[in-house]
């Protein structure tokens, strides 16, 4: 298992404010390197030893120091700023929709929604 990633891009969320949960937890990024030829992937799985020096590493190098223990804030200087790339939107799998409050989740040709529940 690899984590496939070049960048903090590749491992904040869309806003570009926060680490992915899933990056975190050394499970995945956020699948915008997938079409790059990655070398073989290393045999298993991440130990829990790997785990905790991945996510120490994130804690004293990207996330914020003041934000709650839970958090996964980005610092300010290390936040992602606008795409440059305008086509790179269509290529995440979800995205958050502020004017319809709403969760488009990717699913092949298709999108699933989710609304809020109240």
């Amino acid at each position: 298992m690899a984590m496939k990633v070049v960048t903090i891009a590749d491992i904040a969320t869309p806003d570009g404010t926060k680490l992915l949960q899933q990056a975190f937890l050394l499970q995945s990024g956020n699948h915008l390197r997938d079409h790059y030829d990655w070398p073989r992937d290393p045999p298993g799985d991440f130990s829990p030893a790997m785990l905790l020096l991945w996510q120490n590493a994130l804690k004293a190098s990207v996330l914020d120091p003041y934000a709650p223990p839970n958090s996964r804030d980005l610092q300010f200087s290390k936040q992602v700023q606008d795409w440059t790339d305008p086509t790179i939107k269509s290529k995440w799998i979800s995205f958050f929709c502020q004017t319809t409050d709403r969760i488009y989740y990717r699913a092949g040709l298709q999108w699933r929604v989710y609304a809020r529940y109240s």
